[in-house]
C-alpha cells in the first residue's frame, strides 16, 4: 500500500511543511491535525486529515506556489519525492493529480464551494470535465431533457425562458456560478434555454456522478437544492 512506501513525521504548531518558491521533495499525507495553505499573505484553504500535498512541485519537476503551515500538532505520511514519482509513473495517481490541480483552483473560486472540505471539492474536481463554448453557441435548450450541471469557469451566458410564445431574456450568468442544477434534480427537463455570450468554458458533471457524490456527500445535494430554489421564477 501506499502507507508502506513511506515514514511518519510528527510536526508542531507553526512548523512550515512547505514553502513557497522553493522546490518540492516529498508527498505528504496528513493523518491528524489541521494545516494552512498560504499564498503570499493570504489563507487559501485548510487541510485536515486525509488531505494531502507536496504533488504538484514534484510532478511538475518546478517550485512550489504555496506555504503548507501546520495550525496544530499533528502527524503525517511523507513519501519521498523519487518514490512518489515511480509511484506515479506505475499508477494513474499521476494522471488523476494533475486533474485536480487543472480544476480544483476553479471550483475554489466558488464561495459556497471554497468552504467545503478539501476531500470533497476533490471528489468534485475528479468528476467534472472542461468544454468550450463558441459566442452564440447553445448550451442547454428549454423543454430538453438534462443531465449534467454546469459550472461557469470563465465567459459570460444568457438565460431565456418562453414566456407568452416569446423567448425573453431573463438573466445573464457569469463566472464561477453554477446552472443546469434544477433538471437534474428535478424531472430531468431543461427550465431555460442558456446560450453563451462570448467565447465561454464551463466545467460539467454529469447527472450520474452527481448521484454518486450526492450518495457521498449529502451536503452536495443540499447546497445544489438551494441554488435551485434561489432560481426558480414565477411564470
Amino acid at each position: 500500500t501506499i502507507y508502506s512506501l513511506g515514514k511518519i513525521e510528527a510536526v508542531d504548531i507553526d512548523q512550515i511543511i512547505l514553502q513557497e518558491g522553493e522546490p518540492g521533495k516529498d508527498f505528504y499525507i496528513i493523518i491528524d491535525g489541521a494545516f494552512s495553505i498560504i499564498q503570499g499573505n493570504h489563507k487559501l484553504i485548510r487541510l485536515g486529515t486525509g488531505d494531502f500535498f507536496g504533488e504538484l512541485p514534484i510532478l511538475e519537476d518546478n517550485l512550489s506556489t504555496v506555504t503548507i503551515k501546520a495550525k496544530t500538532k499533528g502527524r503525517m505520511m511523507v513519501i519521498p519525492r523519487a518514490v512518489f514519482l515511480q509511484m506515479a509513473e506505475k499508477t494513474s495517481i499521476g494522471k488523476r493529480l494533475r486533474k485536480l490541480h487543472q480544476m480544483r483552483p476553479a471550483l475554489l473560486q466558488c464561495g459556497w464551494v471554497k468552504e467545503l472540505p478539501l476531500q470533497i471539492i476533490d471528489r468534485f474536481a475528479e468528476k467534472v470535465s472542461r468544454r468550450i463554448f463558441k459566442s452564440g453557441e447553445i448550451i442547454t435548450h428549454e423543454g430538453e431533457k438534462g443531465d449534467e450541471i454546469f459550472y461557469l469557469e470563465r465567459g459570460r451566458a444568457s438565460v431565456s425562458m418562453i414566456v407568452n410564445g416569446q423567448a425573453e431574456k431573463i438573466r445573464s450568468l457569469d463566472q464561477n456560478q453554477f446552472f443546469g442544477e434544477i433538471a437534474v434534480l428535478g424531472d430531468g427537463i431543461r427550465t431555460a434555454t442558456v446560450i453563451a455570450e462570448e467565447e465561454t468554458s464551463l466545467l460539467i458533471l454529469r447527472r450520474l456522478d452527481f448521484e454518486r457524490l450526492k450518495r457521498e456527500y449529502p451536503i452536495l445535494f443540499y447546497a445544489m437544492g438551494v441554488i435551485a430554489e434561489e432560481r426558480i421564477i414565477p411564470r
